[in-house]
């Protein structure tokens, strides 16, 4: 009678570990910004890339995740366990069909993690934009005709020399309620695109008016920028990615040509 008591209540911590190993990494990718890193580094996807400058940050995060995963894996196997040799009650139809949801929330979540953290994304840039906002309204009002700082961007260089288009910035500020920017671009009909550092490096916040959308574009540094996708947030934001294509480097003439 007491092994079969104990059996009940492993099989049932075993359930409970199964669910909240499912919602922590559900959490962890919606909240934390560079977990896409961590999942793409763990899965070997290309999806990796845009966040190589923040290697820094996730080590001990995907180690945590890892166990997490270990945990959820050895609750599976006790389940299974349960399904086959457990007490009648872990034996039932309505033990089957939990485990079969089960098994596809954690497919649904290995299937649907980059759009998760995408929707996670825009929630914490959402947040952002009154910040933004202000800086935007500066620089619509404003924009700078040479090197110089503006408060919350920091000092940055100006390019072109003498119609600037482009604000590199060299020292970014940290302000606490919005994530740091790399570079300013702003186009010729106005529309402003911030190119993020830190933590959401690899994505563009940019502000377009009335009739203007964000579309692939040529910087002030001649840097061709290949739209992948935006979405729209409020008030003429949006949220966006680029693919950079870097110009083909000539090779060196052979040792024939030059003879």
């Amino acid at each position: 009678m007491t092994r079969r008591i104990l059996a009940i209540h492993t099989l049932t911590l075993a359930w409970l570990l199964n669910i909240a190993c499912w919602l922590f990494p559900v959490a962890w990718i919606f909240f934390d910004p560079l977990a896409p890193f961590g999942v793409a580094i763990y899965v070997g996807t290309d999806d990796a890339l845009p966040y190589l400058g923040a290697l820094r940050a996730p080590f001990s995060r995907i180690v945590i995740a890892i166990l997490v995963w270990i945990i959820a894996l050895l609750g599976m196997m006790l389940v299974a366990f349960g399904l086959f040799l457990g007490p009648p009650k872990h034996r039932g139809v309505r033990s089957w069909l939990a485990v079969t949801t089960l098994l596809a929330f954690w497919l649904g979540l290995v299937v649907s993690w980059r759009s998760l953290a995408d929707a996670g994304q825009q929630w914490r840039l959402t947040r952002q934009l009154d910040s933004f906002e202000t800086l935007a309204e500066q620089l619509r009002t404003e924009w700078p005709d040479r090197d110089g700082q503006i408060a919350g961007l920091g000092p940055f260089s100006a390019y072109p020399a003498g119609r600037p288009r482009t604000l590199l910035v060299i020292v970014a500020d940290l302000p606490e309620d919005r994530s740091p920017i790399a570079v300013v671009e702003r186009s010729d009909d106005g529309n402003l695109r911030f190119e993020l550092a830190g933590d959401e490096a690899g994505a563009w916040l940019e502000w377009h008016p009335p009739g203007s959308e964000p579309a692939s574009f040529i910087g002030g540094l001649q840097d061709e920028r290949d739209l992948v996708d935006a979405v729209p947030l409020r008030d003429g934001w949006y949220l966006s990615r680029y693919r950079t294509q870097h110009a083909a480097v000539e090779p060196p003439p052979s040792p024939q040509e030059n003879g």
